[in-house]
């Protein structure tokens, strides 16, 4: 797995390093070892101009930027402790095989993680360290060139918290190193600088009636179907016959998907079809597209 390694150069470390009515202490070189002075504590970093005095020093900053009194401590590896980035990497093998609807958002939360924190040991990582992270979620810009949202940066922070959860399963994690960081919490509306996430809206009909002619009759099949019955798309495209109960005397059919969102919860998903839709599934009853 390749995870983007933290540098001086990337243009995120701008925005860490804003904080309202201070300037954040700067890096310095006492004989070729790099320092930062906060608190009137003197951190050492490593050799000045390597890779790993420069990862140290956004980390103290980051931390830095979320108290005021902040005393950053750098740990070694302790010996029989594995790494952040080993349960960054087992963690993730784990959700691509296990949770694919979470993923990607698990990748992301694990790339900024090691932006501040690789190479450190899981139980140097503490709840602090956690909220470190947080503060540099809100500072993060996408793809799309936007800052992420309050409630991804919950959903990113949420993600490590289950790491930590599912390493102490796998016992790569001290249950008192996973149980201290619950109590980080998430950011609320009105106390943090993150943008809201804008409420998603249905799409007015009359977009989707303008856009079905466009269709192939087949999809547009779906597309009313998925509309009228109230379903994912997922769903829909997984619709199979046997999946759908036509033996009640009411004459609704019951589509019930195999796999769903809730499925892990052991939550049953039952979905009603009516006339409107029944007249557009029973051409592909055969399983001959019309």
């Amino acid at each position: 797995m390749s995870v983007q390694k933290w540098t001086l150069f990337n243009p995120e470390f701008d925005r860490i390093m804003k904080k309202s009515q201070s300037s954040p202490p700067k890096m310095g070189n006492n004989g070729g070892t790099a320092f930062v002075r906060i608190n009137g504590k003197r951190i050492y970093l490593g050799k000045f101009g390597s890779s790993e005095a420069k990862q140290n020093y956004a980390r103290c900053i980051a931390e830095w930027a979320i108290t005021t009194t902040a005393e950053p401590r750098l740990s070694s590896p302790a010996v029989g402790s594995i790494t952040v980035d080993s349960l960054c990497i087992a963690f993730l093998d784990y959700a691509k095989e296990h949770d694919p609807t979470h993923y990607h958002s698990c990748r992301y939360a694990v790339k900024i993680l090691l932006q501040l924190y690789s190479g450190i040991t899981v139980e140097s990582f503490t709840p602090k360290c956690l909220a470190a992270v947080q503060h540099q979620c809100t500072q993060h810009v996408g793809e799309r060139g936007k800052r992420y949202s309050r409630q991804y940066c919950n959903t990113l922070v949420k993600h490590i918290k289950q790491m930590f959860r599912w390493g102490v399963r796998q016992e790569l994690v001290s249950p008192v190193t996973a149980d201290a960081l619950k109590y980080v919490e998430a950011l609320r509306q009105g106390r943090t600088d993150a943008p809201e996430s804008n409420p998603r809206e249905d799409v007015p009909n009359w977009v989707v009636d303008a856009a079905l002619p466009h269709l192939s009759p087949t999809v547009a099949a779906m597309v009313q179907v998925q509309r009228w019955a109230v379903m994912r798309p997922n769903e829909v495209c997984r619709m199979r016959v046997v999946d759908i109960d036509m033996s009640r005397k009411d004459g609704i059919w019951i589509y019930c998907p195999p796999d769903h969102k809730g499925a892990w919860r052991g939550h049953g998903r039952a979905i009603p079809l009516g006339k409107q839709e029944q007249v557009l599934i029973l051409p592909y009853l055969d399983g001959k597209i019309p």
